[in-house]
C-alpha cells in the first residue's frame, strides 16, 4: 500500500503563507519546527493539511534565485491543485470575504462546483464542491445555476427535487424571459422595403409625363 503524503509548495516567507493556508482556508498546522538545508543551514519544516485529508502541504521557503523564480509558477500558470469541500457556497463566501483572489466566476460542470482561486504565491488552485446531476442543455445554463448558487437562492438539493418532480432540466428563471427584440438589421431592411414601396407610384407618374412630352 502507498498514498501521496506530502506536495511541497514553494513561498516567499513562511509565516505569511501560515497564515493564509491556516486562516484563510482553514488547514491545520501539522508541523512547524527547525530543520536545516542540505548544507547544514536553518530552515523551518513547515507542514498544513485540510482538516481529516491524508495528504498534506509542506511550505518550503524559496532558497536561491532559482527556487525565487518559480514562486507562484511550479504549474506554468495552470491549475495544479484542486481542493474539495463540503459545502461548496460557504467556503466560497468566506474566501471572498477574506480577500482570496479567484480568477473565475462560479459555474457548474458535471464532476460539481468550480472556481478557479490563486494562493499567497500566485498558484491557481480549483475550489471544487460536490458533484451532482445537472443535465443542462447549455454552458449559460450552467452558469445562471452557479450564480443561485452562491447567492444561496437554490440548492443542488432543490435543483434535483424540482428536476425530478418535472423531469425537464430547464432553470424556472429562464422559462419567464422576455421575448428578444427585433434585430436592428431586420428594421432598417424593412423600413428600406417600406420606402421602395412608396416610390414606386411617383416613379410610374414621371415615366408617363415623359412619354406624353414626346408625342
Amino acid at each position: 500500500m502507498a498514498q501521496l503524503e506530502l506536495v511541497a509548495l514553494v513561498v516567499r516567507e513562511y509565516d505569511p503563507a501560515i497564515d493564509f493556508f491556516v486562516r484563510v482556508l482553514g488547514f491545520e498546522l501539522v508541523e512547524d519546527v527547525p530543520s536545516l538545508t542540505n548544507d547544514g543551514r536553518p530552515k523551518r519544516w513547515v507542514v498544513v493539511r485540510p482538516v481529516g485529508a491524508a495528504t498534506g502541504i509542506l511550505l518550503a521557503r524559496a532558497d536561491g534565485a532559482q527556487q525565487e523564480s518559480v514562486v507562484g509558477q511550479q504549474f506554468a500558470g495552470r491549475v495544479g491543485l484542486f481542493l474539495r469541500v463540503d459545502d461548496f457556497v460557504a467556503t466560497y463566501s468566506r474566501m471572498v470575504a477574506a480577500g482570496v483572489n479567484f480568477v473565475s466566476a462560479p459555474r457548474v460542470e458535471a464532476y460539481g462546483q468550480v472556481a478557479v482561486f490563486l494562493d499567497i504565491a500566485g498558484n491557481r488552485w480549483d475550489l471544487l464542491g460536490a458533484a451532482t446531476q445537472m443535465p443542462f442543455k447549455s454552458k449559460a445554463q450552467r452558469r445562471k445555476f452557479a450564480e443561485l448558487l452562491v447567492k444561496g437562492e437554490i440548492s443542488p438539493e432543490t435543483f434535483e427535487e424540482w428536476n425530478r418532480e418535472t423531469g425537464d432540466a430547464e432553470l424556472p428563471e429562464r422559462a419567464s424571459r422576455k421575448p428578444a427584440k427585433k434585430r436592428p438589421a431586420a428594421k432598417a431592411r424593412a423600413a428600406a422595403k417600406k420606402k421602395r414601396k412608396t416610390k414606386t407610384p411617383a416613379r410610374r407618374s414621371v415615366r408617363k409625363s415623359a412619354r406624353k412630352r414626346k408625342k
